[in-house]
């Protein structure tokens, strides 16, 4: 019987610069156990955004993150940068 267990845990930090400034910050790890093989990956990530608050109704948040991963399997260790722009319309 093959399968995964994973496990996940991660850190966020928001900061109010202004009222309608919002600064945050997120650092996380993972681990992968595949469960009847011998591979066992890491994965981390570490991202900073910013909300710009228009009004109550609308936000734009920008958003930077790097994830990175390590396994003990040769070939399989990989990073990636993702850039993220979001515009939230609430009523």
């Amino acid at each position: 019987m093959s399968g995964s267990l994973s496990r996940d845990v991660a850190v966020e930090v928001d900061h109010a610069l202004r009222t309608w400034l919002i600064a945050s910050a997120q650092l996380g790890y993972g681990n992968d156990d595949y469960v009847g093989l011998s591979r066992d990956d890491n994965r981390y990530f570490a991202s900073a955004g910013l909300t710009y608050k228009f009004n109550r109704e609308m936000q734009l948040k920008g958003t930077v993150r790097e994830d990175w991963l390590t396994s003990n399997v040769s070939g399989v260790t990989n990073a990636a940068t993702s850039v993220l722009l979001t515009l939230r319309l609430q009523k």
